[in-house]
C-alpha cells in the first residue's frame, strides 16, 4: 500500500491547488467531499492522504463540481445504493449480448476500445491503458489491481467520461485514473 508523509501530501496540495481568487472563500475546485462531509483539500490530504479511496461519478457529482469519495467500498456502495448481490465480480459474471460500458485508449473516445459486456477480474491487453469510458445499461466500477481489489471508481450508468485524467486516484493528489484501471465489476440491477 502507498504511503505519503503529510508534508509531501501538502506540498503537493500547494502546486496543485490555485489561490482561491477574491474574497478569500473557497472555489468548488478547492473542496472535496470525503465519507459525506466537505473538506478543503488541504483539510482532507492532511486527514486522508495515506488511504485509498473510493471515487464516484454521477450526475449529481458532476453538476456540483465537488470530488466525492468514500474511504471504503461499504460506504462508496450505500451511498449509491448498490446491495452487495448487485455487484458482480470475477470473468464467469454473465456475458451477455448488452454493451454496459466501453473503455478507450486515448481521451475523448480515441484509440483503440474495449467493449465491456460483463464483469472481469482483468482487461488483458487494456490493462492500464484506458483514458476515457462511456456506460450505458449499468453503472460500473473500475478497479486499480485485478481481481476487483485496490482503488475503486464508480461510474454511473449514462455517462461519458472524455478524459480519466480530470477524476482524482486513489488518496488525494496521487495522480488521476488516466491508464490505471486493471478490473471492472458491473452492477446489477
Amino acid at each position: 500500500m502507498r504511503r505519503y508523509t503529510t508534508s509531501i501530501v501538502l506540498a503537493a496540495v500547494s502546486a496543485l491547488v490555485p489561490a482561491c481568487a477574491g474574497n478569500g472563500a473557497e472555489s468548488s475546485s478547492d473542496l472535496v467531499r470525503i465519507d459525506g462531509i466537505q473538506y478543503s483539500r488541504a483539510q482532507a490530504a492532511e486527514r486522508f492522504g495515506n488511504q485509498d479511496l473510493h471515487w464516484i461519478i454521477t450526475q449529481e457529482v458532476l453538476d456540483e463540481g465537488i470530488p466525492t469519495a468514500f474511504t471504503s467500498e461499504d460506504k462508496r456502495n450505500a451511498a449509491v445504493g448498490i446491495r452487495a448481490d448487485q455487484l458482480q465480480r470475477g470473468d464467469d459474471s454473465p456475458k451477455l449480448l448488452e454493451r454496459f460500458a466501453t473503455l478507450y485508449r486515448n481521451d475523448d473516445r480515441g484509440g483503440g476500445s474495449k467493449d465491456i459486456t460483463g464483469s472481469l477480474n482483468g482487461l488483458g491487453d487494456f490493462n492500464d491503458k484506458a483514458s476515457s469510458v462511456d456506460t450505458f445499461g449499468r453503472d460500473i466500477v473500475l478497479y486499480e489491481h485485478a481481481n476487483h481489489l485496490g482503488c475503486s471508481l464508480f461510474v454511473q450508468r449514462q455517462k461519458y467520461i472524455a478524459e480519466l485524467d480530470d477524476h482524482d486516484f486513489c488518496g488525494l493528489f496521487t495522480g488521476n485514473w488516466n491508464d490505471k484501471a486493471s478490473s471492472v465489476s458491473v452492477v446489477g440491477q
